[in-house]
């Protein structure tokens, strides 16, 4: 299953990956970390290319984006707050 997500190339006015999406990815080194409102979550390579490299499912509604923390990743769901991280 490929994310809806949009990319843009601001410098040439390009849109790479049409789509929408009511979160906003954080980015982690070179990863993008994407939600949708599903609960499933994408890791997305920061590229030109639309490259997937993981996912997983939450299991919970989410509305909210992502926050990164100390090495932490925090998802605030309809129900809970999940951290995933030591």
């Amino acid at each position: 299953m490929r994310p809806s997500f949009s990319a843009l190339l601001a410098a040439r006015g390009e849109i790479f990956w049409p789509a929408g999406n009511t979160t906003s990815p954080v980015l982690a080194g070179d990863t993008l970390i994407a939600t949708n409102e599903d609960g499933k979550t994408f890791l997305i390579r920061a590229a030109d290319e639309f490259v997937l490299e993981g996912e997983n499912d939450l299991g919970e509604t989410v509305y909210a984006s992502p926050a990164l923390l100390d090495g932490r990743l925090y998802f605030r769901t309809a129900e809970n707050v999940i951290c995933i991280g030591e």
